[in-house]
C-alpha cells in the first residue's frame, strides 16, 4: 500500500498514513486504507459497544422459545432458554 493519505469518511477530514499504521495493515492483508480518522472511530465505537444490562432476544434452538441474552449469540453457536440449557448441560455432564 502506497497511499500517504486517506480521507475520513464520517467528517471529511485528509489524514496522514502513519507507518506504523500502513505496516499493521500490511501484514493483516488489507489493502484499504482505513475508513475513519482516529476521532471518528472512537466515537463509532461508542455507538456500536455494548451496554453492560441490555439484554438482547433470541430464540432458542431446541424448543424455539423466545429467551434474553446478557451477550450478542455467535451465528455458529446454539443458543437455549434456561429450561433447555440445563437439559443440555445435565446430557453434557452425563457423557
Amino acid at each position: 500500500m502506497s497511499l500517504e493519505y486517506y480521507t475520513c469518511r464520517n467528517c471529511g477530514c485528509e489524514n496522514k498514513l502513519i507507518d506504523a499504521h500502513r505496516n499493521f495493515l500490511e501484514e493483516h492483508g488489507c489493502s484499504q486504507p482505513p475508513f475513519y480518522c482516529s476521532i471518528c472511530f472512537s466515537q463509532r465505537l461508542g455507538e456500536i459497544w455494548e451496554i453492560p444490562s441490555e439484554k438482547r432476544i433470541a430464540a432458542c434452538s431446541i424448543c424455539g422459545v423466545e429467551t434474553r441474552l446478557p451477550f450478542v449469540p455467535c451465528l455458529s453457536r446454539p443458543v437455549y432458554c434456561p429450561q433447555c440449557f440445563k437439559i443440555q448441560n445435565a446430557t453434557n455432564d452425563e457423557l
